[in-house]
Parts: structure tokens; C-alpha cells; sequence
């Protein structure tokens, strides 16, 4: 049928494209949902019990480096991921990201035994393991987001689908940090026995998520609507807009890549009341991450038009004051622990106002100045995450090492400050349009783009 003529009536007893697409949004969310909980609760229980786990002394850089793994990984992964997801759906990204996690998190959990025990062997098994993951997050959560956008279309839609999306992360985070930190607290044999239970549930998780998503779940809009070539991550890259907010978005990730392997070492050396220990550095760690989904939800919820850009730049700058804040706490309470808690609640309330503005005005930007395909932007949102997240752990914690955790903390929190103002340069965000002529902005935005895209969907599905 060509668009444009008048729709046919629908046949007796046979649903509607917008009743199809209202019954497809809300398994648009579970996925989402499951997906980046899944990982999140994988990626952060390491993090309380990594210096204990490795069991020796002065492993500031190799922490660092094991956490950075991952995200090094992601960032070579992400093109790959952003080609399947825009030519082939969303399934077979989801899907296969969880089942390689799964392989992944299988041999971890053997890592001891594989290694025989040696240390080093240990070590580099566990940097192999958290190496692979970072495939299985690449393709998870570009198909991910993906998903969200091109079902969710309105801005109040989406920005409520997307901080539902954020918040699973957020409460992934929630229970990994605690989760880690507790159950790995014990001694002895209990806690040999401990270690083991927790990482064959990382294996039974994630393997449950894979199967219960590969059951239909994503089925629906796997077909023919998804197989279609959007613009490519250097495209994109290219683009000013874009640029500024992978510029905004490294420098804010890498304030929570700072905190996560320094905070326990900076802990265990400069509070007296109570001795800091892994399950109290989970339970530290906790309120960033509970502030982060409390965050992304509220967000999300908000009424009313928001100012995208003048949100993001006064988050941003909250965050940068709130990672300043973090060693005065330490210099003036080190009597007290969980002083910490204050300043790392609201740095991980605006960190996660700033991950999803951004997010959504990457969308906004693409829909406007190219077309609604969003695996290479949202590829590029996750490579991102995946520089900050290898920069600042390796960079902070040898600072941090030779210099000081405070002038670490300080010289970041100046860079997150100074690159804030980036922001500004999206309070016009011109379409191709705007810049090059009509012509071409009928080229590139076919209003009808996204109707079709859904359609396709909808009757692939039917």
C-alpha cells in the first residue's frame, strides 16, 4: 500500500496497527529492563571484594585495570553490535549479549580452580572472563536502547521508558554492590563456600534472563522493520551535536569509574569508626547506586516540558561539586564512615539526570538531522561509557597512588565542571534541513520514517 492513501477498514475481529503497537510497548520494557539489570548486577558485585578476593597487597593498578577490562572491550564491540541491531533486529543482539555473559561468568566462577589456586593465573583468568563480558554488554545494550526508541516516540514516552530502563540498572547496581560485599564478608571455609554459590548464580541468572527472552519475548519486532542501514558511529561522531554529548557523557561516567575501585582502598586508609570492610563499603556503595535509580525514575516522571540541555549542565556540575565534596568528607569525619554517604547520594541522584538527558537528546538528534535507526548513536552512548570507564580507573587509581586520592578526586571533578559547558551548544539543535535546504532534509527525515518503521514491525508480528 503506498503511504499516504487513505487506510483500508479493518476487518471484523482483526486489531488495529496502534492496538499491535500499544500491546508491543510494554515487552519493549521488560526487555530493556531484564537486560541492563541483568548486567549491571553481574558487573558490580566485583567491586567491593576485588582486594580481598585477589588477596594482596598494593593492587591499586591491576584493580583498575580488571575493571576497565570490560568497558575496553565494549568499545571495539559497539560498531559490530550497532550494525546487527540496525540489519538483523533486536533479537539476536539481546539474546546472544546474555548467552555469551553467561559463558563468560561459567568460567569465572572456576577461576580459582582453573588457575590452581596461583594468584596471578587467578588474575589473569578473571581479566579474560571480565574481557568477554564486555562483547556480551556491547550487544545488549545497544539493542537495548534501540528498542526503546524507536517504540517509544513521544518525548514524555520515551523519557519515562528510558528512566524505567536506567533505574533497572540503577537497582541492578543496588543489589550487586551490597550483594558482593556482604557474601564474599565471611572466612574460611564459609566463605570459600560463599564465593562459589555467588558465581554460579551469576551463571543461573544470567542464563534464566537468555531463556526467558529468547521465549517470544523479543519476537515481535525482530522482523524486517529493524534490517535497515542508519547513518555510521564516525558519521555520527562527526556530527557537533553528537559529539558534545559524548563529551559530556565521558567526563560524567568517569566520576562513578573513579569511585568504584578507589572508594574501598581510600576507605580501608583514612576512617577510623567503623573499620571499614567489604560489607560496609557495599552498603557506602549502595547509596550511589539507590540514588541513581531514585534518579532515573523521577526523571522520567517529570511533568511538563523539560530543558534538556540546561538539565544536563546543571547536573553535571552538581556531580562535579558533590566529587569534591567526597575528600573534604574524609578529611573532616574520617571518625565516622558513613559521613560518605551524603555526597555520593547526590552524586548518583544527577549522575543518573545527566546518563538519561543525554540519552534522550542523542535520540532527538538523530531523528532530527538523520533517520530513525538509533544502533549506531546508541552505540556510540555505550562506547562512551566504555571510555570513561577504562580511562578513569586506570588513570585515578595510579594518581591516586603516587599523588593523592584528594588531588585525584579534585583534578576530575575540575574536568567534569569545565566540560559541562559543552552543553550549551544544544539549546538549538538544527535539523540537516535547517542547514543544508529542503532537499536534503527530505532526503534524510521522511516524517513518515518512523510510522513506517512501526508498521513494519506491527505486521511482521502479526
Amino acid at each position: 500500500m503506498e503511504y499516504g492513501t487513505a487506510a483500508p477498514s479493518p476487518s471484523p475481529g482483526r486489531r488495529t496497527l496502534r492496538d499491535r503497537i500499544g500491546s508491543f510497548r510494554p515487552l519493549v520494557q521488560v526487555v530493556a529492563f531484564l537486560s541492563l539489570f541483568l548486567l549491571c548486577i553481574l558487573n558490580s558485585f566485583i567491586v567491593p571484594i576485588v582486594p580481598d578476593y585477589l588477596g594482596v597487597n598494593d593492587t591499586e593498578i591491576q584493580i583498575g585495570a580488571l575493571l576497565a577490562a570490560n568497558s575496553f572491550v565494549t568499545i571495539f564491540a559497539n560498531p559490530i553490535a550497532a550494525f546487527v541491531t540496525d540489519r538483523y533486529g533486536y533479537q539476536i543482539p539481546v539474546v546472544g549479549g546474555l548467552l555469551i555473559y553467561t559463558a563468560a561468568s561459567f568460567v569465572s566462577a572456576f577461576a580459582k580452580q582453573i588457575a590452581a589456586n596461583d594468584l596471578t593465573k587467578t588474575y589473569i583468568v578473571l581479566f579474560v572472563t571480565r574481557a568477554i563480558q564486555g562483547v556480551g554488554d556491547a550487544f545488549s545494550v545497544v539493542a537495548s536502547l534501540s528498542m526503546v526508541a524507536v517504540w517509544y516516540t513521544s518525548d514524555d514516552e520515551r523519557a519515562n521508558a528510558m528512566g524505567n530502563a536506567f533505574a533497572a540498572a540503577g537497582i541492578g547496581l543496588v543489589v550487586g554492590y551490597p550483594f558482593g560485599g556482604g557474601l564474599l564478608g565471611g572466612t574460611g571455609r564459609n566463605r570459600r563456600r560463599m564465593e562459589m554459590a555467588l558465581y554460579n548464580n551469576r551463571s543461573h541468572i544470567s542464563g534464566v534472563g537468555a531463556h526467558c527472552i529468547a521465549n517470544g519475548i523479543v519476537a515481535p519486532w525482530g522482523g524486517e522493520s529493524a534490517r535497515r542501514s542508519g547513518p555510521s558511529m564516525l558519521r555520527l561522531l562527526c556530527d557537533p551535536y553528537v559529539l558534545v554529548c559524548c563529551v559530556s557523557l565521558v567526563s560524567t561516567y568517569s566520576s562513578l569509574a573513579f569511585i568504584e575501585p578507589l572508594l574501598p582502598v581510600w576507605m580501608k586508609g583514612n576512617f577510623e569508626d567503623p573499620v571499614p570492610t567489604t560489607y560496609s563499603v557495599g552498603l557506602i556503595l549502595l547509596s550511589l547506586t539507590v540514588a541513581y535509580t531514585i534518579g532515573s525514575l523521577v526523571y522520567g516522571r517529570l511533568p511538563g516540558e523539560r530543558c534538556y540541555w540546561l538539565n544536563a549542565l546543571v547536573s553535571q556540575i552538581i556531580v562535579a561539586v558533590c566529587l569534591a565534596l567526597l575528600p573534604l568528607v574524609g578529611l573532616a569525619h574520617s571518625h565516622n564512615l558513613y559521613y560518605s554517604i551524603i555526597p555520593l547520594f547526590f552524586l548518583g541522584f544527577f549522575y543518573a539526570v545527566v546518563d538519561l538527558v543525554v540519552s534522550l537528546l542523542v535520540g532527538e538528534i538523530v531523528e532530527k538531522r538523520y533517520t530513525y535507526t538509533y544502533g549506531g548513536v546508541y552505540a556510540l552512548v555505550s562506547t562512551a561509557f566504555g571510555v570513561g570507564f577504562v580511562i578513569s580507573p586506570i588513570c585515578g587509581l595510579t594518581v591516586a597512588k603516587y599523588v593523592d586520592f584528594n588531588w585525584a578526586a579534585w583534578g576530575l571533578a575540575i574536568f567534569i565542571f569545565a566540560t559541562s559547558f559543552v552543553l550549551v551548544f544544544l539549546r538549538n539543535i538544527k535539523g540537516r534541513g535547517e542547514e543544508e535546504g529542503a532537499s536534503e532534509a527530505a532526503a534524510v527525515g521522511d516524517p513518515t520514517e518512523k510510522t513506517k518503521l512501526l508498521s513494519g514491525s506491527a505486521e511482521s508480528s502479526a
